[in-house]
């Protein structure tokens, strides 16, 4: 029999994943096993290594992403943590808890601040969807030498947000992203 209230600080998880977890309301194993492949794929920081790692210790333990439980079989903390988060809620958690140091970090002049900053608010995760703020920070991100700033300015050409759309100017703009990559 597999124990799935086992701590997730307890299972010996990378440094990166025990991180990822602990930023997220995942106590336990039968917190883990209830999100799929996709959802962790979604997560900040987590990649393929890190989602064959989890794989593979839930395995270990007789356990498989996706698993759902019998309404019946709650956790201890089930009584303590009675509102569950979806994933999406976490993410834009996440996200709102570093804009402060986004755009700090944006102000002192990282491209990388900048471009990060620009597609949170392009998709509205953990700040209010503003296309202008977006479009501002990705002429920011390429003029500060971040390449994938040309590629986020061609996608709200070619899309329009918030301006007219472009095929041209988006075109323009991922021909510059191509040459940038080229001089790397």
């Amino acid at each position: 029999m597999h124990n799935k209230y086992h701590l997730i600080e307890s299972i010996g998880f990378s440094v990166r994943v025990q991180n990822v977890l602990a930023s997220m309301p995942i106590h336990d194993l039968r917190d883990l096993t209830e999100l799929s492949e996709r959802d962790l794929y979604r997560l900040p920081n987590l990649g393929k290594k890190s989602v064959t790692e989890i794989r593979e210790v839930l395995t270990g333990y007789g356990l498989s992403l996706g698993m759902k439980f019998a309404a019946q079989e709650n956790s201890p903390k089930d009584s303590v943590q009675k509102a569950k988060t979806t994933v999406d809620e976490w993410i834009h958690l996440f996200a709102r808890q570093r804009v402060p140091f986004l755009e700090k970090a944006s102000l002192a002049g990282s491209a990388a601040a900048s471009n990060h900053l620009g597609r949170l608010y392009l998709e509205g995760v953990g700040v209010g969807q503003c296309y202008r703020k977006a479009r501002v920070l990705f002429i920011h991100a390429t003029r500060r030498g971040c390449r994938l700033g040309f590629a986020n300015l061609a996608l709200i050409y070619r899309i329009g947000y918030g301006v007219r759309r472009s095929e041209k100017k988006a075109a323009r703009l991922m021909r510059r992203y191509n040459n940038a990559g080229e001089m790397l």
